[in-house]
């Protein structure tokens, strides 16, 4: 991915980005971006030349057959127009000739910077702290290996490395490598022939650069347009092929026959239940049946006028005659009615209850003074509330809110420590995380020694409260401000 790339940049390049802008910003820097090989130093540092444009920029890339006096030439015909100088020349002589009198700032970026010679390294080292320049200000981007690093930091004099910035740029989480990957094949990702799980365990076991990555979509790509690369009639012939495999086991399938199925005329043998033992029911005492009389019961026919009486004798039926059998009664013996009292005795009413003497109030206790509130600490009052005296030590400055929040959960800052406030700088206002309350310089570069590792690895600098009464805005509630933008 090279200048001009269509990509969209990952959130840690992103983030990365942001704070290489505010640092260049602001001040004269030696600022080396390290990391790996392959990680993406070159595209965040020609991305970062993009958003530079009110700087005088120039841009060189160094391999070891650099020669110094093309390297020289190639950066002075970067800063003027149709210069005249001579190349073998120290490059802070030439531009103390070319710049002299002028005012303006100047951005120079290095780019695999472990490949320079020491002569050059010198020089433009030199141009950081070089008092024949006053009214030029002068901000140096390397980017190299970890290596130049810890030699610079390990040879330089103490007051070029109290201006040297390191900032490390780490390998892609697996989210991002995924993010990249679609990136990197676009539409071929959705048509390739390949296994899925098997891209995802790739991109895992990669060292997580960006090159990493590169290399396996690379591979991906081509497989697909090897495939896509086919003439027409061989696609058919492959496709045909694949469908009648398919019909074939479907075919195989389904003239399998099931096992569970019965076919027709086939005798199926079940055993019947056999017959349980009837349950004996329970004997239920016999009542006393009524007995029963059957009678004669004649019965009446009636005749009409003119007609002859039947020769029939008159037929007889007999209607049953219920007799019910006596059932014992029990005779009660009841007392009179004068025994029974007409109505209860009416039950005496109880003697009320002599009222307790009332107890007499005790004395209300006199009220405590409250006691008066503590003072506020340096590090608790708002930074307008401080004196201009004091310092606070600065972290990191974002434009957009989410990155603040996003850095605070990373390094689990203390919420009372941490304050976040915003400018007026246009046109996008920055959010700066600051962090504790000291009375003076001395005691701010001593709190920089007790912050945890992760947190002195970004040099945080310190920064008095005068300075930060000039440019904020507004102080934000941070509570509020994360849970909005968390």
């Amino acid at each position: 991915m090279t200048k001009g790339s269509s990509f969209a940049l990952l959130p840690s390049q992103r983030s990365l980005l942001e704070r290489l802008r505010y640092l260049i910003e602001y001040g004269d820097h030696l600022i080396l971006l390290h990391g790996c090989s392959g990680v993406g130093k070159t595209l965040l540092a020609q991305t970062m030349l993009e958003g530079c444009e009110e700087f005088n920029q120039a841009y060189v890339e160094v391999s070891l057959e650099t020669d110094p006096a093309q390297l020289r030439s190639d950066v002075i015909a970067q800063l003027v127009q149709n210069p005249v100088f001579d190349s073998k020349e120290p490059l802070p002589d030439t531009l103390e000739r070319l710049f002299a009198g002028s005012q303006g700032r100047v951005l120079l970026v290095v780019d695999n910077g472990h490949n320079l010679a020491d002569t050059l390294l010198a020089e433009l080292l030199s141009l950081i702290d070089d008092l024949r320049l006053p009214e030029l200000s002068i901000t140096l981007v390397i980017a190299t290996q970890t290596d130049l690093v810890d030699r610079l930091h390990h040879e330089l004099p103490e007051h070029y490395t109290e201006r040297l910035l390191p900032i490390e740029v780490l390998g892609l989480s697996n989210r991002e490598r995924q993010l990249l990957y679609n990136q990197l094949t676009g539409s071929v990702a959705k048509r390739r022939l390949s296994n899925e799980q098997g891209i995802e365990q790739q991109l895992r076991d990669s060292d997580g650069t960006a090159a990493a990555v590169v290399e396996i979509a690379s591979e991906q790509v081509a497989d697909a347009e090897s495939y896509y690369g086919l003439s027409t009639l061989h696609q058919r012939a492959i496709g045909t092929i694949a469908i009648m495999m398919v019909l074939l086991l479907l075919w195989w399938w389904l003239d399998q026959p099931s096992e569970a199925v019965n076919r027709p005329g086939e005798r199926i043998e079940v055993a019947l239940p056999q017959q349980q033992a009837s349950i004996a029911k329970p004997a239920v005492a016999q009542q006393p049946r009524p007995l029963v009389i059957e009678q004669p019961v004649e019965t009446v026919t009636t005749e009409l006028a003119g007609e002859w009486p039947a020769k029939t004798k008159t037929q007889q039926q007999l209607e049953p005659i219920v007799i019910a059998t006596p059932t014992p009664v029990q005779i009660i013996e009841v007392g009179s009615l004068e025994d029974v009292p007409s109505s209860l005795p009416e039950p005496e009413p109880e003697p009320e209850p002599e009222p307790e003497p009332e107890p007499e109030p005790e004395p209300e206790p006199e009220p405590e003074p409250e006691p008066e509130p503590e003072p506020l600490t340096l590090m608790q009052q708002p930074l307008k509330a401080r004196p201009n005296s004091s310092y606070v030590l600065q972290l990191a400055v974002y434009s957009e809110p989410n990155l603040v929040t996003s850095f605070i959960n990373a390094h689990q800052l203390q919420r009372n420590d941490v304050r976040v406030y915003r400018n007026s700088r246009q046109p996008k206002p920055w959010f700066i995380v600051v962090i504790g309350g000291y009375s003076d310089k001395a005691s701010a570069l001593a709190g920089v020694k007790a912050l945890p590792q992760a947190l002195q690895q970004i040099k945080p600098y310190a920064k008095p409260i005068s300075a930060v009464k000039k440019e904020l805005v507004e102080e934000q509630q941070l509570a509020e401000f994360l849970r909005k933008h968390g």
